[in-house]
């Protein structure tokens, strides 16, 4: 008759301790996991940063075309990204399609050649071009008429 109550005291000190054990391993996963969500992050890279500058390009000569060009900075030099838009219909009698060069010129006066696209009045076109200048190594950023080499628009970052 001893036996069976010093059975049971055992049993309740052995469940005790096996919950306590337990709880302080649950207790110490959480802090451990915790402590990696504040620390990882500064200890990992996070995606690069890329300095950009924005302008919209400015009337040179009166035309229909207005345009916004992006320019991002890598480490191999700068991607140049343009909307440029061409006002008026281009259903209206006597409409031709034009091409344009988009064109950056260096510090020193070198000018290089990015993109060229044909364009019609009433229509939006988005060209791109990369460069291996830096973003303060340019000068300007213009758009041209190709056939006959007269700058249209110019910006400068």
């Amino acid at each position: 008759q001893d036996l069976f109550p010093r059975l049971v005291a055992a049993a309740r000190r052995q469940r005790v301790r096996s919950r306590t054990f337990t709880a302080g391993i649950a207790l110490v996963s959480a802090a451990a996991a915790v402590a990696v969500a504040l620390i990882l992050p500064g200890l990992l890279p996070g995606p690069a940063q890329h300095p950009v500058a924005e302008l919209t390009l400015s009337q040179v000569v009166p035309s229909a075309l207005s345009a916004d060009v992006e320019l991002v900075a890598h480490d191999w030099g700068t991607s140049v990204d343009m909307t440029c838009r061409y006002a008026g219909d281009y259903r209206a009698p006597d409409v031709a399609a034009v091409t344009y060069g988009l064109y950056v010129t260096d510090s020193s006066g070198d000018t290089t050649q990015l993109a060229t696209w044909t364009a019609l009045p009433g229509r939006t076109v988005t060209a791109s071009g990369t460069t291996s200048l830096t973003i303060d190594e340019i000068r300007t950023v213009d758009v041209r008429a190709l056939g006959t080499g007269t700058v249209l628009l110019a910006g400068s970052p």
